[in-house]
C-alpha cells in the first residue's frame, strides 16, 4: 500500500514524496534488519517529511538529488504577512487568541508553514576529537577577559541609553516649548488664530518625527521596527531569527527609537533598551561586524553558541538596568522572563554587568540635562537614578489598603487582558491589510499621528479652566506647582495640559504624586485613559521603533488614581488612600496583567519610585492582576511570538498527560544518517537538495548489523569540511591527519563572512570541487559532535522536554535497545500542539 506524504523542512522547503507503509514498524524503519541500510536506500521522514535514509557509500547508490523540492512560497505563496484563513473565522475563537495560560495555543496551516522557517540554536560547543584536542595543549582562557567583557557590555549599553534620553528630551523639551510660546503670543496674534497655530506647530513636529521613526524602520531596516522584546525573547530560548541582532539594526533602531518617542505618540523607549541592550552584548564581544567585513581574533574564544547567548542575556539585562534605572529588576527580568538557560556564575556576572550600566547612566544623566552641562559631575542626583521618584510626606501604610488593592488589581487583569486581546487582533488584521504595502505603512503612522495628537490638543482645550490650588506638599513634581495655564485667567489651568504638553514620564509622575488630590477630576482621568489606552494599543505594532511600557505604567496610573479620587470622595481625605498611592497600585497591576511578570516587575516597581513602604499592596495587586488575567489570555509577549509563529518552548510542558506518552510517540521517522566514512559526491548533493541542518552519524559494521549512532555533525560543519582537500581520502580505507581545531575554525569564521553556509548559493559554494574530489572521502570520526545527546524511545515525554528546556540541543536522537537511530526530535516537535496531534494521529494509526 503507498502513499502520498508531505512536510517541511525546518527552514520552509515542501518535499513530496510515495513512501511505503507495509514493513514499517514504529520506529519507522523496515522490520527486517538487513533491510535497515540499503544501496537504494528507504524512504520515510524527518520531522513529518519523506526523506531518503543515506547510510553505506556505494557506487550503484541512488542520488540524493533525485528527491523532489517545492519551494512553499512559490506553492501556497506563503510570506510573512500571510493570514491564515483560521484567523477570520471566529473573532473570540477560543484557542487562538483567547486562551488561559495553561491553554496549549492553535496554530493554522499557514501558520505551521511559517514556522518551518525558523532555525534552532544549540546551546553547548559541539564536542568533537579536533576540540578536546584543541582544550587539552591550550591554556585555560582568563576569566578576568569575560568580566571584562560584561564590564564592557554594562559600559556600553550605559552610554547608549544616556544618548538615548538627552536626544528625546531635547527634541521634545524643544517640541513642547514651541508650541506653548506660540500660544502665548496671543495678544498679537488674536486667541483663535494663535491657538490654530499652536496646532500646527504642535502637530508638525510629532509628525516630522513618526513620518523620520517610520521610514527608517520601512525602508532602511524593518527587523528594528517594534521593541524587540519578543525577538530577545525567541533568540535566546534558542531560535534563530535573522537580522535581529546585526549592527545595522542596532543603528536603524536607535534613531528610530528617538524619534518615536520625541514625537509624542503613546510610545515608550524602555523594550527597545532592553533590545539594544541586547544587540551590543550580541556584537561588542564578538569583535567582528559581517556587515563592515571586519573581525578581529582577539575574541576567537566567544565566538561560540553558549558564550554569545550569555552576553547576550547581560546585554538585556543591561538594557532593563539602564532603562530603568534598576540594577536588580534588571536582572531579575532576564532571569524570570527573557533568559531560557542560566548558571550561578552567569548570576554575579549579569550582575556586574547591570550595576555599570546603571551607574553609567545615572552619573551622565545627572551631570547633563538635554546635552547641556549641569551641576558637578560625579554627583548622582535623585532625578536622574529615581526616574518616578516619589517625595513627599511620610504615608503610614494600613493593612485596610489591600481591600482597594484587590479592586485595583482585578482591574488590571481584566483592562490587561482586553489590551492583550485587542493588540493581537490588530496585529492580525495588519499583517493582512498593511504590512504587505510599505506605503501603506508609512501611511498608517501618518494618520495615526495626526488622530492622536488632533484629538489630544483640542480636548485639552474642550475641558474648562480649574482653579489652580497649589500642592499641599513641597516637593511634588515642579509642574504641579507652577501649573499650565493654557489660555486660562490668573489662578487657573488646564488639567489636560498635564499629559499634551509633558512627556509620558512627566505625567506618570503627576500622576503618581501624593497630596494633591484636587489636580485632576474622575471625567478628565476616564476621557484621556480611553482615548489613551486605544492609541497606545494599536501604535505598539506599527512600523515604530518604540516599546508599550511607558503606556503601560500610565494606564495603570490613569485608573488607580480614578480609583483614588473616588475613594476620597466617599471617605474624605484618609491618608492611606492618597489617589497617588492607588495610581502606583495601578500601574504595577496593569504592567503585571498585560506582561504577566511577578517578581522582576516588584522590584522595578520599587526601584524606579524608591517607595519600599507600599511594598506589600504593589506585590497582592500584581498578583491579583496577573492571576485574573491568566484565566483569558497568554502574556502579551508570549502571545506577539505566537503570532510570529516562533516555536517557543515554555518552562514546562502545559499538561501531566505527556507522562503516559514516551518520545516514540512524537519522533520523527527514518532519518538522515551519514557513515563515518562518507563520500564527498554524496554529502555535495545532500547538502544541495535539503535544508536539514545536522546529521546523525553511524559507524557501519556487517551488513547485518544495525548501524551504530556515534554523533551529530551540523550542516556548516560539513560545508567547512569540505574546504579542506587536505583530509580528501582516495579509498575507505585510507587515513589522513584531521585538520586542526585553529585551522577549522579560522575556514569557518572565513565562510561565515562570505555568508556561504546557508542552503542558499551553495552550488557556487562547491565549484571548486573537481570530479576526481567528488568521487573521494571525507572521515568525519574527528569532526562529529561525540556528546550529542541521545534517549531510548521508551523515554518519556516529559523527562525529555525538561531535558531539552535545560540543555538546550538542538536535536535529540532517539535509539532502538541496539543503539540504533530509529528518530530524532527537534523543537517544533516539542510544540504542545505539535505532540497533541503526533500523539493523536499515531494512536488511531496503531
Amino acid at each position: 500500500s503507498t502513499q502520498s506524504t508531505w512536510g517541511i523542512t525546518e527552514s520552509g522547503s515542501l518535499w513530496t514524496q510515495p513512501f511505503e507503509t507495509d514493513g514499517q514498524n514504529l520506529s519507522g524503519q523496515s522490520s527486517h534488519p538487513d533491510d535497515a541500510m540499503s544501496k537504494r536506500g528507504s524512504s520515510g521522514s524527518f520531522g513529518g517529511l519523506p526523506v531518503d535514509y543515506v547510510g553505506m557509500d556505494s557506487d550503484t547508490e541512488a542520488p540524493v538529488t533525485a528527491r523532489r523540492r517545492v519551494s512553499i512560497a512559490n506553492l501556497l505563496n506563503v510570506t510573512d504577512e500571510t493570514v491564515d484563513p483560521q484567523d477570520s473565522s471566529d473573532f473570540f475563537q477560543v484557542g487562538r487568541d483567547l486562551e488561559a495560560s495553561h491553554v496549549t495555543h492553535k496554530f493554522g496551516p499557514t501558520e505551521k508553514l511559517r514556522m518551518m522557517g525558523f532555525e534552532s540554536l544549540d546551546y553547548w560547543v559541539p564536542h568533537n576529537r579536533i576540540y578536546r584536542e584543541y582544550v587539552e595543549k591550550e591554556p585555560e582562557p582568563s576569566e578576568g577577559m569575560k568580566w571584562t567583557m560584561f564590564l564592557l557590555i554594562g559600559m556600553v549599553t550605559g552610554l547608549v541609553a544616556f544618548g538615548l534620553k538627552q536626544t528625546t528630551e531635547l527634541i521634545s523639551t524643544y517640541h513642547f516649548e514651541s508650541s506653548i510660546t506660540v500660544l502665548n503670543k496671543t495678544e498679537a496674534l488674536g486667541e483663535a488664530q494663535a491657538l490654530f497655530l499652536t496646532y500646527l506647530v504642535y502637530l508638525s513636529y510629532g509628525l516630522l518625527c513618526s513620518t523620520v521613526s517610520c521610514l527608517l524602520v520601512v525602508y532602511v531596516q524593518p527587523p528594528a521596527g517594534g521593541s524587540g522584546l519578543p525577538e530577545v525573547m525567541g533568540y535566546l530560548n534558542g531560535v534563530h531569527i535573522p537580522k535581529v541582532l546585526s549592527l545595522r539594526t542596532a543603528v536603524v533602531k536607535f534613531f528610530s527609537c528617538i524619534c518615536a518617542v520625541a514625537s509624542g505618540l503613546p510610545v515608550g523607549p524602555e523594550a527597545p533598551m532592553i533590545h539594544m541592550g541586547a544587540m551590543v552584548g550580541a556584537g561588542l564581544p564578538q569583535g567582528r561586524a559581517r556587515s563592515l567585513g571586519f573581525s578581529t581574533k582577539c575574541c576567537q574564544d566567544f565566538r561560540n553558541s553558549q558564550d554569545r547567548r550569555d552576553f547576550i542575556t547581560g546585554g538585556a539585562a543591561a538594557g532593563v538596568s539602564a532603562a530603568f534605572g534598576a540594577p536588580i529588576g534588571g536582572l531579575l527580568f532576564v532571569m524570570e522572563e527573557v533568559a531560557s538557560f542560566w548558571a550561578q556564575r552567569l548570576t554575579w556576572m549579569i550582575f556586574f554587568g547591570c550595576m555599570i550600566a546603571t551607574m553609567t547612566t545615572d552619573v551622565l544623566n545627572s551631570f547633563f540635562h538635554t546635552w547641556v552641562p549641569e551641576g558637578s559631575f560625579g554627583t548622582v542626583t535623585d532625578d536622574a537614578s529615581i526616574i518616578f521618584g516619589i517625595s513627599g510626606k511620610h504615608i503610614e501604610l494600613n493593612i485596610l489598603v489591600l481591600i482597594p488593592t484587590l479592586v485595583i488589581g482585578l482591574l488590571g487583569g481584566f483592562l490587561g487582558t482586553i489590551f492583550t486581546f485587542l493588540n493581537i487582533k490588530i496585529v492580525r488584521w495588519r499583517a493582512q491589510v498593511i504590512v504587505p504595502f510599505p506605503h501603506r505603512r508609512v501611511l498608517e503612522v501618518v494618520v495615526l499621528t495626526v488622530l492622536f495628537m488632533t484629538i489630544s490638543f483640542w480636548l485639552t482645550f474642550a475641558f474648562p479652566c480649574r482653579m489652580f490650588i497649589p500642592a499641599n506638599d513641597e516637593d511634588a513634581p515642579s509642574i504641579v506647582q507652577e501649573g499650565i495655564p493654557l489660555l486660562c485667567p490668573d489662578g487657573y489651568y488646564r488639567p489636560f495640559a498635564f499629559f499634551t504638553f509633558s512627556s509620558g514620564h512627566e505625567a506618570i509622575k503627576m500622576l503618581l504624586s501624593r497630596h494633591t488630590a484636587g489636580l485632576y477630576t474622575v471625567s478628565s482621568l476616564s476621557t484621556y485613559l480611553t482615548i489613551y489606552f486605544f492609541f497606545a494599543c494599536y501604535a505598539s505594532g506599527t512600523a515604530l521603533c518604540s516599546g508599550i511600557v511607558v503606556p503601560m505604567l500610565l494606564i495603570g496610573s490613569l485608573y488607580g488614581r480614578m480609583v483614588g479620587l473616588l475613594l476620597f470622595d466617599m471617605f474624605g481625605p484618609v491618608a492611606f488612600l492618597d489617589p497617588g498611592i492607588c495610581a502606583l497600585i495601578g500601574a504595577a497591576s496593569f504592567f503585571g496583567g498585560v506582561s504577566r511578570l511577578t517578581i522582576a516587575l516588584t522590584i522595578i516597581m520599587l526601584e524606579i519610585t524608591n517607595d519600599i513602604r507600599f511594598l506589600l499592596p504593589i506585590m497582592f495587586g500584581i498578583m491579583i492582576a496577573k492571576w485574573a488575567a491568566d484565566f483569558v489570555t497568554h502574556s502579551l509577549y508570549h502571545a506577539l511570538l505566537e503570532v510570529k509563529c516562533v516555536p517557543f518552548l515554555n518552562n514546562e510542558t502545559l499538561t501531566r498527560k505527556f507522562d503516559c506518552f514516551s518520545v516514540r510517540d512524537i519522533m520523527a521517522l527514518d532519518v538522515i544518517v551519514l557513515a563515518e566514512k562518507s563520500r564527498i559526491r554524496t554529502l555535495v548533493e545532500l547538502l544541495i537538495s535539503c535544508r536539514h541542518n545536522g546529521f546523525p552519524v553511524v559507524r557501519c559494521g556487517r551488513p547485518a548489523d544495525t548501524p551504530v549512532f556515534k554523533g551529530i555533525i551540523l550542516r556548516s560543519q560539513l560545508v567547512t569540511l569540505l574546504h579542506h582537500r587536505e583530509i580528501f581520502l582516495r579509498d575507505q580505507d585510507d587515513n589522513c591527519h584531521p585538520c586542526s581545531y585553529e585551522d577549522f575554525r579560522n575556514d569557518a569564521e572565513r565562510l561565515f563572512m562570505l555568508r556561504k553556509t546557508s542552503h542558499d548559493g551553495l552550488d557556487s559554494t562547491f565549484e571548486h570541487l573537481s570530479p576526481e574530489e567528488l568521487e573521494m572521502y571525507i572521515d568525519l570520526t574527528p569532526y562529529y559532535n561525540s556528546s550529542a545527546i541521545s534517549v531510548q524511545e521508551t523515554f518519556s515525554i516529559t523527562m525529555c522536554y525538561a531535558l531539552f528546556r535545560s540543555l538546550g540541543p538542538r536535536h535529540l536522537v532517539v535509539v532502538n535497545e541496539n543503539n540504533g537511530v530509529v528518530g530524532i526530535i527537534t523543537r517544533k516537535d516539542l510544540l504542545g500542539q505539535n505532540m497533541e496531534e503526533r500523539i493523536h494521529e499515531r494512536k488511531y494509526s496503531d
